[in-house]
Formats: structure tokens, sequence, C-alpha cells
């Protein structure tokens, strides 16, 4: 199953570069994807490597559905993905995960919040990283982000672990 979900990951990172090399700019409108329904998708993913290594997963999900982003599905998800295999790379199993989805203003927010050590702030940057990574995940996280003409922001979580919000501003549904 890990394997598997290297691969899997591995692909939507393959599929991100792609697509940020094809749309350099500003992106199309028609570029748009529910937030929520994407967090949706990859949790049930990730779902199944967490309870293998007895990792509470958390999902604060808002009321309402339909948080429209202008980012294609699949590098959402992609940003998803990084976002929890940074967890489950750099935190001991068992550590806890929270993803959160909350409105913002004009905007949304997509938190994802862990028990572990926390993430220097220098981790935004392409290939800086701790614990052998690549430090490529985040790097693609910011890049959604700010393509989508957002940004991203790390701090600590309440339990002092890592937190990686990510603040999108929403757009009219397709």
């Amino acid at each position: 199953a890990m394997t598997d979900a290297v691969a899997a990951l591995a692909a939507d990172v393959d599929r991100v570069i792609r697509t940020a090399r094809r749309t350099r700019g500003p992106r199309a409108l028609a570029a748009r994807s529910d937030l929520v329904r994407v967090v949706d998708q990859r949790l049930a993913f990730w779902r199944v490597l967490a309870r293998q290594q007895s990792r509470p997963l958390g999902w604060v999900r808002p009321e309402d559905d339909g948080m429209w982003v202008a980012v294609p599905p699949e590098e959402m998800a992609a940003a998803v993905d990084a976002l929890l295999a940074n967890v489950v790379q750099h935190t001991p199993e068992g550590t806890t995960c929270v993803v959160i989805v909350q409105p913002e203003g004009d905007g949304c927010r997509l938190t994802v919040e862990d028990g572990g050590d926390g993430i220097p702030e220098e981790a935004l940057q392409r290939g800086s990283s701790r614990g052998g990574s690549t430090g490529l995940g985040l790097d693609i996280v910011r890049q959604t982000a700010e393509g989508a003409g957002g940004s991203v922001t790390i701090g600590r979580s309440p339990s002092g672990g890592g937190r990686v919000t990510l603040h999108l501003p929403r757009t009219d549904p397709p």
C-alpha cells in the first residue's frame, strides 16, 4: 500500500510540473476545483495509510460544500497529497494530523496541522529540506497557492507541531 501511495504521489507531482510548464502566467478561468471535494477524495486515499500507522487523521470540514478555487483539480489534489505526505514522512507513526478547510474573507483556507516537531520557514524554498527529502513537496504547495493568487504560511499547531496553511481566493463555480 505504501509503495502504491508513493507511486501515486510521484505521478501527481509529475502532472503538477507538466501543468505548471504549460500554464505559465495567470490560470484560465476554466481551471477550477471544489476544494472541499478534492480534500474529501484525497483523505479517503490517505486514511488507509493513516490506519496502518495508527495515525489519527482528522477532517474539519466547512458546513458548506462548494469552495471553488482557481486551481485545476489534479493540481489541488497534488498539493493536498504533498502536505499529507510531508506529515507522514516527517513525523513518527501515531502522530496526529488534522486537515481544516474554512472560509476566510473572500477566500478560503486549507490548513494541515500535525503533532510533530514543527516545520522551519525555509522549507517553502525548492530543495530546502531536513530529514533527507527532496524539499519539492512544500515548494509545489507554494507554487499552487501563488499560481491561484494566494499564499502559504508555516507556523505551529496548537500541539506545537507543524502547521501549513494555504490562503486561496475563491472563484465562481464553472
